[in-house]
């Protein structure tokens, strides 16, 4: 089956393509932060409506900002997976919550190379705006510090670009689940050749029989109530083995249990779409990474902490 279709090759020219003449070096990325760059290098500004305004911000800004967070965020999900191959018990509550950590950083990585995601702006960010609308405007605007969700709307007749952020409120957990959903039916589906629309779909359909949220309230289900260590004493979850579903993917796929809610179903199914998930990931950087003259301190910096604790990651 061919998980590199036409979907990852319209995500690859759409989204990649566009990014490989930028990066930043390693050294550099304390002045490349994402949320600083958009609330502080602003070159125009239009309110949309409360909590949502449109910031333009150069292209050069735009791609260096979003290539330090590719980078940044690469690395959570690399440290997460080895802090998951670290844990002799794979029957334990916290190795689901590792895996889970690895799949969120792993789909914050995928929105970030999608040019959208959540950051959340404290009151420090949202005064800069606030700042910035006063001087060049005259015309005051009030924002609320929170989560923020942002993407980019298009590109103004110079060239630069144009992010629409919101105010989201919600928890950037459960937000991140609800907007893998919408970029499976709305970017990889629409687009996909025949084999990666047969999994994407039934992937989709699979999410949707529960709750798109569902590893957001899983993760809290197995990590905070105090009768979650009862799972661990009495050995009752299920052995969470990545190695094994990746080698065996699509018989891990087809395992899974259309509309049945148990833990045991939901955890096979979070192992499937991580899993998935990251290679998409992976292939998508690594078209970054052949046609870039950039990224190779960073690509190091994770090849020497792989290897430190001695784990290779796992491919489809």
């Amino acid at each position: 089956m061919e998980l590199l279709g036409n979907a990852f090759i319209n995500l690859r020219n759409c989204y990649i393509i566009p990014l490989v003449q930028y990066g930043i070096q390693r050294n550099k990325v304390k002045y490349w932060s994402f949320k600083s760059i958009i609330t502080n290098n602003i070159i125009s500004l239009n309110s949309v409506s409360k909590n949502t305004i449109e910031l333009e911000i150069s292209e050069d800004d735009f791609y260096k900002a979003s290539l330090c967070d590719i980078e940044l965020f690469k690395n959570k999900s690399i440290i997460q997976y080895v802090e998951y191959s670290s844990i002799k018990n794979k029957k334990s509550t916290w190795a689901f919550v590792s895996l889970y950590y690895h799949f969120f950083f792993t789909a914050t990585t995928l929105m970030r190379m999608l040019h959208r995601g959540f950051i959340y702006l404290d009151s420090t960010h949202v005064k800069s705006i606030e700042n910035y609308s006063l001087a060049m405007y005259s015309n005051p605007i009030r924002l609320d510090s929170g989560n923020f969700y942002y993407s980019v709307k298009g590109k103004s007749i110079t060239g630069n670009v144009i992010i629409l952020l919101s105010n989201k409120g919600e928890g950037i957990h459960q937000l991140t689940w609800l907007q893998m959903e919408a970029i499976l039916h709305q970017e990889i589906i629409p687009n996909a050749s025949n084999d990666e629309s047969l999994l994407y779909s039934q992937l989709l359909t699979i999410i949707n029989s529960l709750d798109s949220r569902f590893p957001s309230v899983l993760r809290n289900k197995l990590n905070y109530p105090s009768e979650s260590s009862l799972l661990d004493l009495e050995k009752i979850l299920p052995e969470i083995k990545i190695d094994l579903v990746s080698k065996n993917f699509y018989k891990s796929f087809l395992d899974i249990k259309p509309n049945d809610n148990s833990i045991e179903n939901q955890i096979l199914i979070t192992s499937c779409y991580s899993m998935l998930i990251f290679n998409l990931v992976q292939n998508l950087y690594q078209e970054y990474e052949t046609r870039s003259k950039f990224h190779k301190d960073f690509q190091k910096e994770r090849r020497d902490f792989l290897n430190e604790y001695k784990v290779e990651l796992i491919e489809l």
